[in-house]
């Protein structure tokens, strides 16, 4: 395990970057929290995003088993993850580039989102590495529940298609997920999916409704 190079890419959440204010969502943190974990546990990590500022390096090490690689793709800054899609062959030969350079060779390289996926299915062509899927949302579901229509959703579909089918492992988050997944993709197998939660700290998270003096003593307590 200790010998074990994990590539994580994901092009539209550089994991060093706050969540909330003029972003989307959440999954900063949960690149972040795996990557940490990883390293915790004695794999050799490299994060491969995309540079949203000229603010930030192209490339820093941080300890002696990560590095974060950010490539000059697109303009550098925060950009929706549709107009991402826009530069998917730009993503993929930076990537496929940077992974020629590396050191070590990849084990096993870890996408999130569907961009990433589609790189990632596309270089295990050409790399020797497992590759495994986190899939953060679904394109279908997204169209079922009547959420805005995209230019670029087309190109999701078939790219969500080529990942689901390609990858060692799909990953989803909850039962729901998984069941949704199985729903509105049966038109191909999916007997690499699997269910594995999100961790939760519930020292800093409570299940809802909570009242507002609950929130006050829990958040007061955080400060201890």
């Amino acid at each position: 395990m200790d010998n074990c190079h994990v590539g994580m890419i994901t092009y539209i959440a550089d994991p060093f970057d706050p969540p909330g204010y003029e972003r989307f969502g959440g999954g900063h943190l949960f690149i972040y929290d795996l990557g940490r974990f990883l390293i915790q546990s004695g794999f050799k990590l490299t994060y491969v995003t995309r540079l949203n500022t000229l603010e930030k390096s192209l490339h820093q090490r941080i300890g002696y088993t990560c590095e974060i690689n950010r490539l000059e793709v697109g303009p550098a800054e925060e950009i929706p993850p549709h107009q991402v899609a826009l530069l998917l062959d730009d993503l993929y030969d930076a990537t496929r580039n940077l992974l020629n350079n590396l050191t070590t060779p990849v084990d096993v390289l870890h996408s999130h989102y569907w961009i990433e996926g589609v790189v990632a299915s596309r270089l295990r062509k050409e790399f020797n590495f497992r590759h495994v899927h986190s899939i953060l949302s679904l394109g279908r579901l997204k169209r079922n529940l009547g959420e805005a229509i995209n230019p670029t959703d087309e190109l999701r579909d078939a790219g969500e298609m080529e990942v689901f089918r390609s990858a060692d492992v799909l990953i989803a988050v909850c039962p729901d997920e998984h069941n949704n997944l199985l729903k509105f993709y049966n038109d191909i197998p999916l007997s690499n999916a699997v269910i594995i939660p999100y961790g939760v700290n519930t020292n800093v998270f409570c299940p809802r409704p909570e009242s507002a003096g609950n929130y006050v003593r829990r958040a007061t307590e955080r400060f201890k």
